[in-house]
């Protein structure tokens, strides 16, 4: 996975020598990429929460396809908190790529 390697989190830090720990200022918890989006500590739980908010407001100002709309705001939610995506759309397409994703962070 590249993006440890390019994004400033904890692991990154320490290996570029610019911090002693990869820890969290949060939660204490070792911190790569992944784990700093899926970080559940009461600050980080109140960013996603705003974030998804910003994204629901641009999917209907954009006028999303509405499988894909659904598929989003139900699976990012599921995905923030290590859970299966849903994949009972009713659009083969939107059902297809919640099964195979195209990229993976």
């Amino acid at each position: 996975m590249l993006l440890p390697t390019v994004v400033g989190v904890g692991t990154a830090l320490v290996k570029w020598k610019y911090q002693d720990d990869d820890n969290c200022p949060c939660c204490s918890a070792s911190k790569d990429t992944a784990r700093v989006l899926r970080c559940q500590a009461e600050g980080a739980n109140e960013v996603w929460s705003e974030s998804m908010t910003k994204l629901t407001t641009c999917l209907v100002e954009s006028r999303t396809y509405p499988d894909l709309h659904q598929a989003l705001l139900e699976n990012l939610p599921r995905w923030h908190r290590g859970l299966l995506p849903y994949d009972a759309f009713q659009d083969a397409d939107v059902c297809w790529i919640t099964i195979y994703p195209v990229c993976e962070i």
